[in-house]
């Protein structure tokens, strides 16, 4: 594991930073939107292409949102309970996640 500061200097240090951020995932055995997320908290300026990529992942959520909820709706009028709690925990988890994001992008904003 790498302390934030490594962190934040290899992607400082990075000729393709926005690769950088997958490379340094992987080597912390963590996801990618962690490793951004140490960045924003220490207030490292993302790339445009890192800003681009959170949002295209917030569209992607959101439509997966959508979907879930619908068969969420049906698996509940079909008393289907299994299939609606598990659709239940999997929207819980995506609307985490979304949170997750949209706050690392007010705080890119600030």
């Amino acid at each position: 594991m790498m302390t934030e500061y490594e962190i934040c200097a290899s992607y400082r240090g990075a000729r393709r930073p926005n690769e950088q951020t997958q490379i340094l995932a992987d080597l912390n055995a963590t996801n990618k939107m962690e490793i951004i997320n140490i960045l924003v908290k220490n207030k490292v300026e993302l790339t445009g292409l890192t800003v681009k990529y959170l949002y295209r992942r917030l569209d992607e959520l959101n439509r997966k949102l959508v979907k879930k909820e619908q068969k969420r709706k049906e698996a509940t009028m079909d008393g289907r309970l299994k299939v609606h709690d598990r659709l239940e925990q999997e929207i819980k988890e995506s609307e985490c996640e979304y949170r997750k994001i949209a706050e690392i992008l007010n705080m890119v904003k600030a």
